[in-house]
């Protein structure tokens, strides 16, 4: 029986033995498990730090982009109301321009009936009858030459020319 009894303590021992193995194999896995979680853990709020300064930083550029947005915008507002004002002087121009044309027109009704009652009454007086030469000039003028021009080819004076050619309403 001492037999057994030592085989049966040496089989706890054995038994103890193993299950310390056992016990201290687990505890290293588990402590490298926990040193594995702990650089991840690291790590991982590495990221969250990251993270949350490229959220400030995105906070910060969305700010400028709101600001420079609104600073545009006012801009533009202000342009629209001096292009607003300018066209609202130019519809007034606009106005006093059509009102100086009609003034105008009416000028040109009154010269172009003044001329007709002219030209009416210069038919029932006397033609002058031109000599050969101030047709020549009237000719010369219609041609394009100047006045200077047609004075030296027809040996004439410069006055007599322009006055043949005012007379006929060619200058």
């Amino acid at each position: 029986m001492s037999l057994v009894l030592t085989l049966v303590s040496l089989t706890s021992a054995m038994i103890a033995l193993l299950f310390s193995v056992w016990a201290a194999l687990e505890r290293k896995r588990l402590k490298n498990h926990i040193l594995k979680l702990e650089s991840r853990e690291e790590s991982l709020s590495l990221i969250l730090e990251d993270a949350g300064q490229m959220v400030d930083e995105m906070n910060r550029f969305s700010d400028y982009i709101v600001t420079q947005l609104d600073l545009k915008n006012k801009e533009l507002w202000d342009s629209i109301k001096k292009f607003e004002e300018k066209m609202q002087k130019y519809s007034l121009n606009i106005k006093d321009l059509n009102s100086e044309l009609d003034r105008i027109n009416n000028k040109i009704e009154c010269s172009s009936l003044l001329a007709n009652k002219v030209y009416n009454n210069s038919k029932s007086r006397k033609v002058i009858p031109m000599n050969r030469r101030y047709s020549e000039a009237l000719e010369l003028a219609k041609n394009g030459m100047d006045v200077t021009e047609i004075a030296k080819k027809l040996n004439m004076g410069k006055g007599e020319i322009q006055l043949v050619l005012g007379l006929n309403q060619i200058i």
